[in-house]
């Protein structure tokens, strides 16, 4: 009898753990959230890679515009290859826009470089990188947008003339005694000091300070040059050299190192003559 019932109730342990397999566990866990991309507060981090490769797209941009045209070549690719990451991208649908205005910004941008390399005319590439700075400006208001941020402008390419520019001056003093130093007597001199082009292939010598001015010098790695000013952005020096078409011509300012930091260098007043009406 004992055995019996040591038996009947071993099977009705293994009756109840079939019977207990055959039936939906329950979930001792929680289920995991799931995470919108799109709900406000994960739109900067929905939108913060796309954002990371405009802005390499942009210092790869930068870089391209100063090396030798032989070059170029290579930069191209590089520029393609970032546009293909954000093509290949896939985003939710809150992004497909912002993603979208990227590509065609991009597309344009490398349409400019190629034109340039082509050696097509200076109003057709100006033409090409005004559209692209445009589709850049679409592209900063969507994504300001998404964010609810206010939108800061990107400074713009600056204009200028020889003969509209008024160099900054500090005061340059012939003694150095404090006593002399305060007199009214000191002479106001042009700013200058000196600055190395540490870029391997160089750096251009540009007319203007924007990407697709022309460059009638090309200084190489290791030369000095004197800088006079800078743009109000610090992005562009100002320097003085004599193979220049009127001595002055502009330098992309990651290409060298300064002596002095950039902050102290003065910017240059950009005078824009007021039409006659």
């Amino acid at each position: 009898m004992m055995i019996g019932k040591k038996t009947g109730l071993l099977g009705f342990v293994v009756i109840l753990f079939i019977i207990s397999g055959c039936q939906s566990p329950v979930e001792s866990e929680s289920i995991a959230t799931v995470v919108d991309p799109c709900a406000p507060e994960q739109l900067r981090s929905t939108a913060k890679p796309l954002d990371t490769i405009q802005r390499a797209f942009d210092d790869a941009v930068q870089v391209a515009a100063n090396v030798q045209l032989d070059e170029i070549q290579e930069h191209i690719a590089i520029l393609q290859s970032y546009r293909r990451q954000v093509a290949d991208l896939d985003v939710p649908v809150c992004m497909e826009a912002l993603k979208n205005k990227e590509v065609d910004y991009m597309n344009s941008m490398i349409n400019a470089f190629i034109a340039f390399q082509e050696g097509a005319p200076t109003e057709v590439i100006n033409a090409a990188l005004d559209h692209a700075l445009n589709l850049q400006a679409s592209y900063d208001e969507e994504l300001s947008g998404l964010l609810g941020a206010t939108l800061t402008p990107r400074p713009t390419a600056i204009q200028w003339t020889p003969e509209a520019i008024e160099l900054p001056t500090e005061v340059v003093v012939a003694t150095s005694t404090p006593q002399q130093a305060s007199e009214s007597n000191a002479t106001p001199a042009p700013f200058t000091s000196m600055a190395v082009v540490i870029n391997p292939p160089g750096a251009n010598i540009h007319l203007d300070p924007n990407l697709f001015s022309s460059y009638p010098v090309i200084v190489s790695a290791g030369e000095k040059v004197l800088v006079v000013a800078r743009s109000e952005d610090g992005e562009w020096l100002l320097i003085l050299h004599d193979d220049m078409p009127e001595s002055y011509g502009w330098v992309f300012a990651p290409l060298v190192e300064l002596q002095v930091p950039l902050d102290e260098i003065p910017v240059a007043e950009l005078v824009t003559e007021t039409p006659t009406p």
